[in-house]
């Protein structure tokens, strides 16, 4: 049968972030005197972040479903067998769909009826910190990506700004992007150190 480790989920997406730090940190380098490439490369970084991310929470609510899918099967009123596999997890989670929140609210109330309110590690997403980092995650990922007037409300809102010309050149001021990628290693690390 095949299982997901929750160990492995967190290394993996450890390397991927540092990864993409080292990409970023190349381009400031490179683009160090046109503001606009670099804007470019920060966005780039933070659509290639909330991918990973995006990767990162499907694979954990996987190995918590492996392990134990008691909550799930409460809370949607049917009956598992005593051991599912990863794709059969990864099935119950997007119903044969793709795999999505709309922010960090979205996301709890995924974790909330997936594995349960009390399970430690829904806690760690609850930390305030990490709840921070994931809604100002998504609102750049939703510029980046979309460039509408919605998302660029969102942004301002979210960093309480009165302009933004881009998504990249929010990132790449007052070490936004280097701080969400710090948060988001340490929500990984701290997951990793939950017992199983």
């Amino acid at each position: 049968m095949n299982t997901v480790n929750k160990n492995d989920v967190c290394n993996s997406y450890i390397k991927e972030i540092t990864e993409i730090s080292a990409y970023v940190k190349k381009c400031n380098a490179v683009f160090n005197e046109d503001k606009q490439y670099l804007s470019f490369s920060y966005e780039n970084a933070v659509i290639m972040t909330y991918r990973s991310f995006e990767h990162f929470i499907l694979r954990i609510m996987i190995s918590c479903l492996n392990h134990d899918h008691s909550h799930f099967e409460e809370s949607y009123g049917i009956k598992l067998g005593r051991h599912i596999n990863d794709d059969v997890c990864e099935f119950l989670i997007t119903k044969g769909g793709y795999f999505d929140f709309k922010g960090n609210g979205d996301l709890k109330k995924m974790l909330n009826k997936t594995i349960g309110q009390k399970h430690p590690i829904v806690k760690v997403f609850g930390n305030g910190t990490y709840s921070k980092t994931i809604q100002k995650l998504y609102v750049l990922r939703n510029y980046a990506a979309h460039n509408s007037p919605q998302a660029k409300k969102a942004v301002l809102n979210e960093f309480n700004l009165k302009r933004a010309k881009s998504a990249g050149s929010i990132l790449k001021q007052q070490g936004r992007f280097q701080s969400i990628i710090g948060e988001l290693e340490q929500l990984a690390i701290d997951i990793k150190a939950i017992p199983t």
